[in-house]
């Protein structure tokens, strides 16, 4: 019997490679597996390994042998495959490659009796991640067996993955969206019935943890909140576990993509792998994770899911916020408030316009009268800020609210001027107004134009924003601070300083102190001069009390020198009390503190200016030191003249344009007092020339009843009849009734009052007129008086009505 087994042996060992990775017996098989081993660890593994790259199956078969003593020589081959054979760069996909061989070890590989068998298949399984440029792949290929019903399997998977993030970290990944998927099952695997399940999956969250810097903030929102109360605890005390120990600067493991990165020891640069650059790497959406110097951190607000509030507005939103019921508008905010936008983590920008509810919320902070709708509406807008953040918050929207919460300053409730403040902190930290790129430079021109407010409450909450802006600058902004120190800042907190209300001038000097503190004495000693004794003690007592800026960084915002040695890092406030020795008055004279110094104190010129001074006599000394006091004196009196002429020139450009304010307004009084004066008088010439036309028809009608009524009044019987206004005059050749009243005009100073005059002036031919024309014609008049005398007071009571 054993001689027929010999025989069998004899036989497969004179196959084909090929056919022994296909035989049937496992020892044929074992024996090509160890001969592949021997080949990839040969000098002639590149030109061998080609072939089982390009067709991944043939090893995805082989790993998962039913013999465990094959399969162990198979995950071993494999190993010195991924360790000492290049991937080729061509015809090769590496996708299908990590898919077919991962899925294959964590299936059969990883779960084996044969403790080498585990352990190498781990290995394999870490190698075969660093051809990739990240272990995204590798890990959404163990994801699946997250779900198996074998808890041995499962805790294999889980194990793996936390190898992997220990390992290679979250390099190079999109975090927000890999790191989703790897903690949503966890919550039920952490409640696992089976032990070691329940071990590996804390294993993972603490690997997670250390690998995303430590943030439990990040976990918090995706996992931990899902847990049980237990379950916390015990996460908790593993977290405070990995908080003890030394955090490692770097992965265990790195990248093929990373090592082309490094130059080898003669000075050769690997070149088997194209390294992955920033470019790429920001185009495949890849930039989520900061790299400090070796060490890998993560922002976890990037990791949060995205969220809206836009499509949640309470129905009546809008019809409750334009109420002019108090009650209304603040129950409309609170709707939206909570739980909308309280519980909000991270806001959607992506395909959302904010400007609507932020002009609402603007114009709440601005015009409304309740306090408590101010108070939520700030709220609103600083949650809004928060939580999109930079570039999801605009400048756009910025400029919708800035102005309006610095108007509402003069609010004296403390929720809701504290809300206001703190809204405005959040605006100005991701709106820094000293950016030096020049957008937020109007916010600055804001804020000072609110600090020469006439409310002194809005110009203390002004001064303090400002600094807590100059709190916040960095060594890029110190321009902006600079553009705009001498003309506009310092005036400005000038005024403040030497405010009559105390409250006010301890702001002005916490601000003072603060550009001391960041600029330097010297930068600000001109107007520190300005000051009395008292306070600039004041501006100290600040000063001490602020922290200190390392030497490094005032070098940088002062652009200044090394000071010697001696002379301490951060200049005090000057005092009345003067130098004590020659040497230190030369000094003093050579600060640039004094206005007219031609000489730079630094250590080389410090010695030279001692050896140049200590062969002469000390009156040379004392005379130059008096000088250049004298010098200084002079100057700060010529700036202070200058000074008081800006201040009294803009006083009296102030008083001009009141004064041309006040001329307009009375000139615009005048036309309109004028406008309805004309419309009086147009009215009144109306009524007069109607008057003037009914006179005109009275007069016709006059001389129709002068005539007898059996016939006409000839020419040679009628006198002319003629009045000093401008009526016609009657004769005998043109009294006609039917042309009278065609032919008749009359001139705008004719009126009844002239009439009686006029018909008395009528003279009657009475030669021509017999006894009986005589008669008729004084009824006639007499009648026609008495019409004159009720049309007059009839006229009379019309105007009195107008």
């Amino acid at each position: 019997m054993s001689v027929g087994i010999d025989q069998e042996d004899e036989d497969f060992t004179k196959l084909s490679l090929d056919e022994r990775l296909a035989h049937k017996l496992w020892k044929a098989r074992l024996h090509a597996y160890q001969e592949l081993l021997a080949t990839f660890q040969g000098s002639q593994r590149d030109r061998n390994s080609i072939v089982y790259w390009s067709d991944p199956e043939q090893f995805a078969r082989y790993v998962t042998d039913s013999n465990v003593a094959a399969q162990e020589q198979a995950v071993l081959a494999l190993e010195a495959l991924l360790r000492g054979g290049g991937l080729p760069a061509q015809n090769v996909d590496l996708s299908q490659v990590i898919s077919l061989w991962v899925s294959a070890l964590v299936e059969k590989a990883l779960t084996s009796s044969r403790a080498a068998t585990r352990t190498k298949a781990l290995d394999c399984i870490l190698l075969l991640c660093a051809y990739d440029e990240s272990i995204t792949r590798s890990v959404r290929a163990v994801l699946p067996f997250f779900q198996n019903k074998l808890p041995k399997l499962v805790a294999a998977s889980v194990n793996c993955v936390a190898e992997l993030v220990k390992s290679y970290q979250f390099i190079n990944t999109e975090v927000n969206v890999l790191l989703a998927d790897i903690l949503e099952p966890l919550v039920k695997l952490a409640g696992h019935a089976d032990r070691n399940v329940r071990g590996q999956t804390m294993s993972l969250v603490v690997e997670i943890y250390n690998a995303t810097g430590r943030s439990k903030v990040l976990l918090q929102e995706m996992l931990l909140d899902r847990l049980k109360p237990i379950q916390q605890n015990d996460l908790q005390k593993l977290f405070d576990k990995a908080s003890n120990e030394p955090a490692e600067n770097q992965p265990r493991l790195s990248f093929r993509w990373q090592e082309a990165q490094r130059v080898d020891k003669d000075g050769d640069t690997l070149m088997d792998m194209k390294p992955v650059s920033p470019q790429e790497m920001e185009s495949n959406g890849l930039s989520r994770v900061k790299n400090i110097g070796e060490k890998i951190e993560i922002d976890p607000f990037d990791l949060l899911p995205e969220q809206t509030i836009l499509d949640k507005l309470p129905v009546d939103f809008h019809e409750k916020i334009n109420s002019t019921k108090w009650k209304d508008r603040v129950e409309s905010l609170q709707e939206f408030w909570n739980p909308t936008v309280s519980s909000v983590k991270k806001l959607k920008s992506r395909g959302q316009d904010y400007t609507e509810i932020l002009n609402i919320l603007g114009h709440i902070v601005q015009k409304d009268a309740n306090v408590q709708a101010v108070t939520i509406a700030a709220q609103c807008i600083k949650t809004i800020c928060e939580k999109l953040r930079t570039p999801g918050f605009t400048k756009h929207y910025a400029s919708l609210v800035f102005v309006p919460l610095l108007e509402r300053t003069k609010e004296k409730k403390p929720s809701a001027i504290d809300s206001i403040r703190q809204t405005l902190k959040v605006i100005c930290h991701f709106y820094n107004p000293l950016n030096p790129t020049g957008h937020n430079e109007d916010m600055l021109q804001e804020i000072l134009e609110f600090m020469k407010h006439k409310t002194p409450q809005v110009r203390m909450e002004a001064t303090n924003l400002f600094t807590f802006v100059i709190n916040e600058i960095n060594d890029g902004e110190v321009r902006v601070l600079k553009k705009y120190l001498e003309d506009e800042i310092i005036p400005t907190v000038l005024k403040i300083v030497n405010d009559t209300q105390p409250t006010i001038r301890n702001s002005g000097f916490e601000c003072f102190a603060t550009l001391i503190r960041l600029l330097g004495k010297r930068e600000l000693s001109i107007p520190l001069e300005t000051l009395d004794g008292l306070k600039r003690k004041k501006i100290q007592e600040f000063l001490n009390g602020l922290p200190a800026v390392t030497e490094r960084k005032e070098n940088v915002l002062t652009n200044e020198t090394s000071r010697p040695s001696s002379s301490p890092h951060l200049s005090t406030i000057p005092t009345k009390r003067g130098p004590s020795s020659p040497l230190q008055k030369v000094a003093k004279a050579s600060s640039p503190s004094a206005a007219r110094s031609r000489v730079l104190l630094t250590s080389r010129s410090l010695a030279t200016s001692q050896q140049a001074i200590s062969p002469g006599p000390p009156s040379a000394v004392t005379k130059e030191v008096e000088r250049s006091r004298r010098e200084k004196q002079e100057w700060i009196r010529e700036r202070h003249q200058l000074i008081n002429q800006i201040n009294n020139l803009t006083g009296f450009q102030t008083e001009l344009s009141n004064e041309n304010d006040s001329l307009r307004e009375q000139l615009k009084m005048a036309q309109t007092s004028l406008h309805e004066k004309n419309l009086q008088i147009r009215s009144k010439e109306l009524q007069l020339s109607k008057l003037q036309d009914r006179v005109a028809q009275l007069e016709a009608e006059l001389k129709q009843q002068q005539q007898h009524p059996q016939g006409r009044i000839s020419s040679s019987d009628a006198s002319a009849v003629s009045t000093n206004l401008g009526v016609r005059s009657l004769s005998s050749s043109s009294f006609d009734p039917k042309t009278t009243k065609s032919k008749h005009c009359r001139t705008p100073s004719e009126s009844s009052d002239d009439l009686p005059r006029r018909v008395d002036s009528l003279q009657l031919n009475n030669e021509m007129l017999n006894e009986e024309s005589w008669k008729r014609a004084a009824e006639v008049t007499s009648q026609l008086k008495a019409r004159i005398e009720r049309m007059r007071a009839k006229s009379k009571g019309v105007n009195s009505n107008v």
